[in-house]
């Protein structure tokens, strides 16, 4: 420090950062981030009224010391107030309580970083400024550790909830690489939070607003999975249903082409072999009746003459339009196998996608739920 005293002239610094932070408070309608800007003006000036205040330690006096170290405490408690999650402002603001005396203020200042961020024990172990607040600064830390304050209560119910959050995203049954990878860096990152909670190396805040994301993350895993799912068995259903209808369709079209079907030609073809086997077959039977037997069966023999020949023609078109449309009925059979497999299929398809549809409702019901608790 004393060689930055020898390079910086902390009193200008001190007076140009007070006006940066003037001029951060005039422009705030514009500035985005004003009260961090300020904030880290203010902030800064206490350093630099602080380093002035160390100088005048170091050369033994006492009053001036004083005056500078609680004008340093003046700026931190501005930037505090505009910029409360700075937490090396508490450390500040600790040190220069430790070296005017005020013990006890500074206690508690160490008593608010052990419950926001504890790795600052490692720091005020080795920070001259803690000389004589040595042992009880081990003390706050140490306790912290055993006795969490409410900060590291909260976040210790936070790894709760997150865990929570972290079955529901695994249940939902993730289809993405890059979910899935999510959630398996998640359950590193929630071990290790468990193990870092309750010891000395741990930025607690850090920490909460990390939990904060990875359950803001992990809820959208397991929603977009589960509309993921939902859809998948969604679209499992209405192809199934289309298979059935475009099969049962098919079945129509193939009966309508077998009802139209006919073998003409195999009719022809039997009625003209009949035409001409028949006179070897029938006059060697007439020619081995007798002339009376003969004489009766005459006209008998006449209409089977006639008559042969067409039944036989009609049967051949039977047996030809049968032997044609064996494809045809085959066809059916497959299209009613078809059939018959989404009749057994669909229920348990609907079945499926009514489960993801069911898991939906239940996970949004419980994020309504943490809602509610929440701002109780």
């Amino acid at each position: 420090m004393s060689s930055d005293c020898n390079v910086i002239d902390l009193a200008k610094a001190e007076t140009h950062l007070l006006a940066a932070a003037r001029y951060a408070d005039a422009k705030k309608e514009k500035l985005s981030k004003w009260k961090e800007l300020c904030g880290r003006a203010y902030f800064q000036a206490a350093v630099a009224a602080y380093l002035v205040g160390e100088r005048e330690h170091a050369a033994r006096r006492p009053g001036p010391m004083r005056i500078c170290l609680e004008r340093s405490l003046g700026y931190l408690a501005k930037a505090e107030a505009l910029w409360p999650k700075f937490t090396e402002i508490v450390y500040m603001q600790a040190k220069c309580l430790a070296l005017l005396g005020r013990t006890t203020d500074a206690i508690r200042k160490l008593e608010v970083l052990s419950d926001r961020d504890r790795r600052y024990f490692a720091k005020a172990a080795q920070d001259g400024d803690f000389a004589v607040l040595r042992a009880e600064a081990e003390k706050v830390f140490t306790r912290a550790t055993t006795s969490p304050g409410p900060l590291a209560r909260a976040t210790l119910a936070k790894i709760g909830k997150v865990a929570e959050v972290f079955a529901w995203a695994k249940r939902s049954a993730p289809t993405s690489r890059q979910d899935f990878a999510t959630i398996e860096s998640i359950e590193g990152e929630l071990s290790s939070a468990r193990r870092t909670l309750s010891t000395l190396d741990v930025d607690i805040e850090g920490l909460s607003e990390r939990l904060d994301e990875i359950r803001a993350e992990l809820e959208k895993v397991a929603r977009r999975s589960l509309q993921q799912n939902i859809s998948a068995a969604e679209e499992a259903v209405t192809s199934c249903e289309q298979r059935k209808t475009s099969c049962e369709e098919a079945i129509e079209n193939l009966k309508r082409t077998i009802e139209h079907a006919s073998a003409p030609g195999a009719g022809c073809f039997a009625g003209i072999l009949a035409v001409i086997i028949e006179p070897f077959i029938l006059v060697p039977l007439l020619n081995m009746m007798s002339p009376g037997a003969r004489s009766g069966l005459s006209a008998l023999f006449g209409i089977a003459y006639l008559a042969i020949p067409i039944i036989v023609s009609v049967v051949g078109a039977k047996v030809g339009a049968d032997h044609k449309n064996q494809p045809l009925n085959l066809k059916i059979e497959e299209n009613l196998s078809c059939v018959n497999e989404c009749i057994r299929e669909l229920p348990l398809l609907k079945q499926r996608a009514e489960a993801w549809r069911q898991k939906l409702r239940s996970f949004e019901a419980w994020q309504a739920k943490c809602a509610r608790q929440e701002r109780l």
